[in-house]
């Protein structure tokens, strides 16, 4: 589209950023015109007030399953310089694994749907 309009001006509308850091959005569409957030929805009375509620899943690793870990990593870094950078690149890439493990998300699924219902018992449409 650029090559065939070179000197045309191009909007974009986007209700969500490009990448979570908000810095390529601007590069594909250029300033801001304007910038509508929620608050300012909310405010307008366009939505009504969004509420979060965290909540927890915990990890439970066994003591052995965190030596493993711990051994996993040694034999990772052995004999190397490693940045602290790198070192937390390794731990990170683990903890991945573990969070996203089939047992933790069906029990991360379970508590969704609780709440859920719970919810839905509680104030009809809230989840």
């Amino acid at each position: 589209m650029r090559d065939a309009l070179p000197h045309a001006s191009f909007i974009g509308f986007t209700g969500t950023p490009i990448e979570k850091e908000d810095a390529s959005t601007p590069a594909v569409f250029g300033n801001y015109v304007d910038i509508y957030d929620i608050s300012q929805a909310v405010e307008d009375g366009s939505t009504v007030k969004i509420f979060y509620e965290s909540r927890l899943a915990k990890v439970h690793l066994k003591p052995d399953e965190k030596a493993k870990i711990d051994a996993e990593e040694e034999a990772i870094t052995e004999g190397e310089e490693s940045t602290a950078k790198e070192k937390a690149k390794a731990k990170w890439a683990q903890i991945e694994a573990i969070v996203g493990h089939t047992d933790r998300l069906k029990i991360v699924a379970a508590d969704i749907i609780d709440h859920f219902e719970k919810r839905q018992e509680a104030f009809e449409g809230k989840g």
